[in-house]
């Protein structure tokens, strides 16, 4: 994690410590996939989306600002469970509604554009905290953007808790077919 070593470093953060971190850390995910159906079932998938990103937001606040070892080490924990819940749901609202060959063309799209962002912005992200000036802004930038960027299209894709899919498939699929046509 180069934004700890390098803008936190003056608080002791070795790879030793972060790898040691990460095994903590990443237990977080786990929880948060166990976690998103419980949610996602209770409180509805948006609700549940809308939720956890705004956890997640203040996580990252905890994590890129505060200067405490275990407020950091907090704030990537919180990171963490809640990436979890509102990928995992994001995942299943985004494929629920269509049929199953549509599902996996739009699955493999979804894989296919998660994976060339990530290469490709790898190469970006150096030229990105030139600009914004540290680790934390250029984090805190693009993480803000990409979360509105998910509420906004969450936003637009109808609610399916406690409904079965052929109840999806009469209310949204053949809806939108009328009026496609």
């Amino acid at each position: 994690m180069i934004f700890l070593k390098e803008e936190r470093g003056s608080l002791g953060f070795t790879e030793q410590l972060i790898g040691t971190w990460l095994i903590f850390i990443y237990m977080g995910s786990i929880i948060g996939y166990y976690l998103s159906g419980v949610l996602a079932d209770h409180l509805g998938r948006k609700k549940s989306i809308y939720i956890t990103v705004l956890i997640y937001f203040i996580g990252s606040l905890i994590f890129l600002f505060f200067w405490s070892v275990s407020l950091i080490f907090i704030g990537l924990f919180i990171l963490n469970l809640t990436f979890a819940i509102y990928r995992l749901i994001v995942e299943i609202l985004a494929v629920e509604f269509w049929p199953t060959e549509l599902r996996g063309i739009g699955s493999g799209w979804v894989f296919v554009m998660a994976a060339s962002s990530g290469i490709i912005g790898n190469f970006v992200m150096f030229l990105l905290v030139d600009s914004l000036g540290s680790w934390g802004n250029m984090f805190l930038v693009v993480g803000t953007i990409c979360m509105i960027a998910l509420v906004i299209v969450t936003y637009f894709i109808p609610e399916t808790k406690q409904r079965v899919v052929e109840e999806i498939y009469l209310t949204e699929i053949e809806k939108s077919k009328k009026y496609s046509a």
